[in-house]
């Protein structure tokens, strides 16, 4: 799968020219977590990508999610990091994804102008988006304009209607809550998968060894950008790419504590250039 900045929306004009494709199927959204809710987005975009041979699927998405920089000091933390996101895409099938910045400059966006550099530098022919999608300058661009300009310009539309589980609708924010409150089966249920914390080695505060053959790894909190529980304790298993072990997390105040065998951190985590942790 191909990965693309919005700032350089040329590089996928001239990767559709050079593999002589003639048009895309997308969707768009924050896609935090990507939840149930969102393989149903998903689904839509790759069933026309097969549908029509001569399309290819891509995924509009954000560095991170715009909830985050619109309301900050209500916003739990993100439910995945950019890489995972992006993983998530390529194992779905994604041709490619093209990644914005939430930044002051395209916020000033015009949801017009939005979609018509779509249209011109991706040759969008079809969009999938939930029921209450909305886009451009203040979200002044809602599913009633959006329609609109599709039919204006001879586009295809598909609008999904949300997705309910056990009565609920499946959002991130109701996921965030979830894992605040250390509801891990409910999170599960409806992610559709365990949650996981990606992170980085360069932020580990310190590594104290123990008696027992365990080390204690600690990270200040401000420097995970993923929600995280409250404060409790959970057991959870730590891996990389090649290796998986229990241990034990501790949710503190300021900082978080995992508790791990001292050999697999030396051999399996401390030269790697991050690690997870899996609920």
């Amino acid at each position: 799968m191909k990965v693309f900045s919005w700032d350089d929306l040329g590089s996928v004009k001239s990767y559709l020219s050079q593999n002589s494709i003639q048009s895309t199927c997308l969707t768009i959204g924050g896609f935090d977590g990507n939840h149930l809710g969102h393989q149903v987005l998903f689904e839509k975009v790759l069933s026309k990508k097969n549908e029509e041979k001569s399309f290819c699927a891509g995924v509009v998405t954000f560095a991170r999610s715009p909830r985050g920089s619109k309301s900050q000091n209500f916003y739990k933390g993100d439910l995945s990091t950019l890489s995972q996101k992006i993983q998530y895409f390529e194992k779905q099938g994604f041709d490619f994804c093209l990644i914005i910045n939430f930044d002051s400059e395209f916020k000033k966006t015009l949801g017009i102008d939005f979609f018509d550099r779509l249209l011109g530098y991706c040759n969008m022919k079809f969009l999938s988006v939930g029921q209450d999608f909305r886009c451009g300058y203040k979200g002044s661009m809602g599913i009633t304009e959006i329609s609109e300009y599709f039919e204006k310009n001879n586009l295809e539309l598909s609008i999904c209607k949300d997705v309910i589980l056990d009565n609920q609708r499946i959002s991130s924010t109701l996921i965030r809550d979830f894992i605040y409150n250390g509801e891990f089966e409910k999170v599960e249920k409806f992610l559709g998968r365990k949650f996981v914390l990606q992170l980085e080695t360069s932020i580990i505060k310190s590594v104290s060894p123990l008696e027992n053959e365990n080390v204690d790894i600690i990270i200040n909190k401000k420097n995970i950008l993923q929600v995280l529980p409250k404060e409790n304790s959970f057991l959870v298993k730590i891996k990389n790419q090649n290796f998986s072990i229990q241990g034990k997390l501790f949710i503190l105040e300021n900082e978080i504590c995992i508790n791990l065998n001292k050999k697999f951190f030396y051999e399996n985590i401390k030269n790697f250039k991050s690690f997870e942790v899996e609920f």
